[in-house]
């Protein structure tokens, strides 16, 4: 709101002086110049390459068929806070465009058997003749045959955040036979993110990178994207498999299905001990839910200031440790256009065909990809970011 109300005092500051120099004298001079109104069209933080999209697509799609026939499915690598914002985004195409359509993962974050209840998932849905679905993949090998059936099948099928894999193109089709890609380009998000760590700890000293499965291709991209951009520094990075670990840890306990510790509390642990032992001068996370916990760590070890984070996305925990300066800067996905565009492609897909949409995108695509981009957010842009998340896509104020 802090944005809104600038943009306000301003106004009225302009249009008194402007009374004034009316009512005096010929020689008062100009008055001071009024700044313009930031609405939700003119917001510098408005994707407005996205929203011109969704209009082509509109244009191309609108009034040829009964929406309410059409059923689509946009379908996340796992369920974790993260999605609740792409949820909202779902909510809202639906909403506009009056089809049919959800958001449901598979599974948990943390679940060891996440991949193939994703598998599962995708197979039901062609079973049931799904309209067409989006797929953030668990592991994009895993997911390339099923989404081979699918399109075999006559659904469109389409990526998003997690790409299939590509494969030899022998056996499955490359990437499983999807039309696109779209979403932030992993490897260039994490190039970006990059710099503000280098600035933090002046090009010298230890990251901790944490990702987490050696299958989630988006992870490692992050992973590749930033110590690429680490290149030329005196820096270092050790990975640490998150993911992988915690499912090793799931697997040794005595009852697997109810382990002592969810993911968070074992990451937790983890970087306790780490911290009171040899601690890193920065750490960079691949994962929204990742960066608090590093936060709480860090805070926890009375190393603030001195172990710099860089996170992922905007969760209300990582905006509460930008504000305290913990987190030196997050990485945002524009993750409400995940459920927000993704719902109107999949729907003209549904109406015009795939070669159609293709089309109608092809502005806005390099390749068969659509980079969705990201944001750097800091503790000092914080405030103007989330006031248009709040005021313009109505998302909750965290």
């Amino acid at each position: 709101m802090k944005a809104t109300s600038r943009t306000i005092y301003h106004v009225l500051i302009g249009a008194s002086s402007l009374v004034a120099v009316a009512c005096g004298s010929k020689d008062a001079g100009p008055g001071p110049t009024v700044a313009p109104v930031v609405t939700c069209d003119n917001d510098p933080n408005r994707p407005t390459a996205i929203f011109d999209a969704v209009k082509a697509l509109k244009k191309e799609a609108d009034g040829k068929k009964d929406n309410s026939t059409i059923n689509v499915t946009v379908i996340p690598n796992h369920w974790s806070p993260f999605w609740m914002t792409p949820s909202i985004g779902l909510a809202v195409a639906k909403r506009e465009i009056g089809c049919q359509a959800d958001m449901t993962a598979a599974a948990l974050k943390g679940d060891p058997n996440a991949v193939q209840l994703q598998v599962d998932k995708i197979n039901a849905l062609v079973a049931a003749k799904s309209s067409g679905f989006g797929v953030s993949c668990k592991s994009g090998t895993a997911a390339a045959p099923a989404i081979a059936n699918a399109v075999a099948a006559g659904i469109p099928v389409i990526t998003f955040d997690s790409d299939a894999a590509k494969g030899d193109g022998a056996t499955v089709p490359f990437y499983g036979g999807r039309s696109m890609y779209f979403g932030s380009l992993n490897k260039p998000a994490s190039v970006q993110g990059a710099k503000p760590m280098v600035d933090a700890m002046s090009g010298s000293g230890k990251v901790l990178v944490v990702s987490s499965t050696a299958t989630e291709l988006n992870a490692q991209l992050r992973v590749d994207g930033f110590i690429e951009g680490l290149a030329g520094t005196q820096m270092e990075t050790v990975t640490y498999m998150l993911g992988d670990e915690y499912g090793k840890f799931v697997a040794a306990e005595a009852d697997p299905m109810h382990p002592s510790k969810d993911i968070n509390g074992f990451f937790s642990a983890y970087l306790k001990d780490l911290l009171a032992s040899d601690p890193p001068g920065g750490i960079f996370v691949t994962q929204g839910t990742y960066g608090p916990v590093a936060a709480d760590a860090v805070l926890a070890a009375n190393l603030a200031g001195k172990v710099h984070i860089i996170a992922f996305d905007l969760a209300s925990d990582t905006q509460r440790h930008l504000r305290n300066h913990v987190i030196d800067a997050t990485i945002v996905q524009k993750s409400y256009f995940f459920g927000y565009l993704g719902t109107y492609i999949l729907w003209a897909m549904a109406v015009n065909g795939t070669d159609s949409v293709l089309q109608t995108l092809q502005p806005w695509m390099m390749g068969d990809q659509l980079d969705t981009g990201v944001d750097i957010v800091t503790p000092d842009s914080l405030d103007g970011y989330t006031n248009y998340q709040i005021q313009c896509l109505g998302l909750p104020n965290l």
